[in-house]
């Protein structure tokens, strides 16, 4: 028997790790947390134009709350791929429209949209993520886009 962890072991760890990720980030922020589950040299490669930095995504997340602050995550998929310590998670978020966003004033709208993140691990801890969500759609719907 071997002591190295099956690929079943490894996608289980994986997966573990992304629901984590999006309890103490998407559903509960709890900035420590967050903080555990990420590597010291974290990169971030969103469009946002915020520093690639885990400080620079967590001020993503603070932005997000403040306009929203009832947002929700809900997975809608998980794909592990533990031979390249990589998650995709399709997810869907919802929340009401309370603070100022993308220079939105308040409109108290409930919002709905859908995103994809793909994580890539090292040593157990989050190093890189890739993420988009459908922002036209959240314009369209606080009536800025058409």
């Amino acid at each position: 028997m071997s002591d190295q962890p099956s690929s079943t072991d490894e996608s289980h760890a994986l997966r573990e790790m992304v629901w984590r990720w999006i309890r103490v980030g998407w559903q509960h922020p709890n900035r420590a947390e967050f903080e555990e589950l990420h590597n010291a040299r974290f990169v971030d490669h969103s469009p946002s134009g915020r520093p690639a930095t885990l400080e620079g995504f967590w001020q993503g997340v603070v932005e997000l709350y403040a306009a929203f602050p009832d947002f929700w995550a809900t997975v809608e998929d998980v794909i592990t791929e533990p031979q390249v310590g990589k998650v995709t998670i399709r997810w869907s978020g919802t929340g009401t429209h309370r603070g100022e966003f993308l220079g939105i004033q308040p409109t108290g709208r409930q919002i709905h949209f859908e995103g994809i993140e793909i994580i890539r691990v090292e040593n157990r801890r989050i190093a890189e993520r890739w993420g988009e969500w459908n922002g036209i759609g959240i314009l369209q719907q606080l009536g800025r886009w058409r």
